[in-house]
């Protein structure tokens, strides 16, 4: 059995061109970004802690404040854990819809922020 022992190297701008940004108030479930980042992770062949900083390079928004201001995760398996708690859906539409009603978003401000 052949094994492939040879070592390809990414630039960023590779890399860029294919991870997606994850701001926490985007179309894409937090569950799909991590799913993606992992699958991409692995076909880069990173390891725990490329994971972690590529995680966090690829955070924007209200996700990233998140990260820095609040959960301060010092591992991937913590950052994964952190973004899957807090921007994970579990509420339903009535909730949304009741809170919405309760609330006013401030000029320039983002519905998640």
């Amino acid at each position: 059995m052949e094994t492939d022992t040879s070592v390809t190297k990414f630039s960023m701008t590779d890399v860029e061109n294919v991870v997606r940004k994850y701001s926490g108030v985007s179309t894409v479930p937090v569950t799909t970004w991590i799913e993606e980042f992992e699958a991409y992770a692995t076909a880069f062949r990173w390891n725990a802690i490329q994971k972690f900083v590529f995680a966090k390079k690829f955070l924007s928004g209200a996700a990233k404040m998140y990260v820095e201001c609040e959960a301060k995760p010092v591992s991937y398996d913590q950052l994964k854990q952190a973004l899957t708690q807090e921007f994970q859906l579990n509420v339903t539409s009535c909730d949304v819809h009741k809170k919405l009603r309760e609330t006013k978003k401030l000029p320039g401000e983002t519905c998640r922020e």
